[in-house]
């Protein structure tokens, strides 16, 4: 495989191996041993040389490993055996060994790439002395010929400073009297703005201590007025609070008053009323048990009717089919009525 722009990308290939197909009831074990059959690590080795191209570029390593992935897949081996699980056990590990050994030339590779700025550094930093120091020694001579400029006009400026100094000397005399002059009479207008001075600054602090009293004692009486008129003022926010508290406890009491009232109020009319409820639930019962003692009078005057009645009609059908006389067939039906007579009862 070759990447456009790049070296080309060197591919081990693997050695032939011979994979035995599983038939019907068999497996690659059963014919051959796995053992030497494949070697995923010999699949996946990277060549130094080509490790930078293989990690960087994008899809290099796609070719290596689905080679590797087209020969693991074309074995065949049976899980239903311990023979074929051990050996997909195998197969699986060495699968592993070789993701390590990806893992390993990547961290590898990354180790050496992070070495790479120091070298730069130190190749940069020995190549900047190197150029320093050339730089210093083309320069040199133009140096060495400005210092000794320098050198002259220094020798010059101390030749001329001391003719100078050599005219000042021949004139010193005369200088010296008028200096001696001069000094004696700044000395004497020193001591006398001394003493000026002294008396001024001795005023001063006399002023200033008296305005300092006087800040002082005004500080004070202005403290003494700021405290009582606190005091006042607290004296007054007192009294307002007492009155108002007077006032809230006698609203209180009013309130608690005109509170009970209405709750007495409340209660005489929930007396009233339920003394109200109870007359009428009593009326209701008395006319309840009233039309209650009708009704059953009316229903046991209807149902003595009734059987008057029915006892007669029974009294007359009695005589004409026997012939009895009255008393006897009245006897008959008391009997029957009281259930005397087994077998035969009569039903209203």
């Amino acid at each position: 495989m070759a990447v456009r722009g790049k070296s080309p990308i060197t591919v081990m290939e693997p050695r032939a191996v011979d994979v035995p197909w599983a038939t019907e009831g068999t497996s690659a074990l059963d014919s051959a041993p796995l053992e030497g059959t494949i070697e995923p690590l010999d699949l996946v080795k990277i060549e130094p040389a080509n490790a930078l191209e293989l990690f960087t570029v994008s899809g290099a390593l796609t070719p290596i490993l689905e080679r590797l992935a087209q020969e693991v897949r074309s074995i065949i081996l049976d899980p239903g055996t311990p023979q074929g699980r051990e050996a997909i056990k195998s197969l699986a590990f060495k699968v592993g060994k070789a993701k390590n050994y990806i893992e390993e030339q990547k961290v590898a590779l990354n180790r050496k790439l992070k070495e790479q700025p120091k070298l730069v550094d130190a190749n940069g930093k020995a190549a900047w002395d190197f150029l320093e120091r050339l730089q210093k020694d083309t320069r040199k001579p133009l140096t060495d010929w400005e210092a000794e400029q320098e050198r002259l006009e220094a020798a010059r400026v101390e030749a001329e400073r001391q003719a100078a100094l050599a005219l000042e000397i021949a004139n010193s005399h005369e200088f010296a009297i008028l200096l001696d002059r001069q000094i004696t009479a700044e000395k004497e207008a020193a001591r006398l703005a001394k003493i000026e001075a002294d008396r001024l600054a001795q005023e001063r602090i006399q002023e200033e201590a008296e305005r300092k009293a006087q800040e002082a004692a005004k500080a004070e009486l202005e403290a003494a007025a700021r405290r009582e008129q606190e005091a006042k003022d607290r004296a007054e926010k007192a009294e307002a609070d007492r009155i108002a508290a007077e006032a809230r406890a006698a609203q209180m009491r009013q309130e608690n008053l005109e509170r009970a009232a209405r709750e007495r109020e409340l209660a005489d009319q929930r007396v009233a009323k339920a003394a109200q409820e109870a007359t009428e639930r009593e009326h209701a019962r008395q006319l309840a048990a009233q039309k209650a003692e009708e009704e059953a009078t009316a229903a046991r005057t209807k149902d003595k009717e009734h059987r008057a009645t029915f006892n007669s009609e029974a009294l007359t059908d009695l005589m004409k089919m026997t012939g009895m006389n009255e008393d006897a067939a009245k006897k008959v039906i008391v009997a029957i009525a009281m259930g005397r007579v087994r077998h035969i009862r009569i039903e209203y």
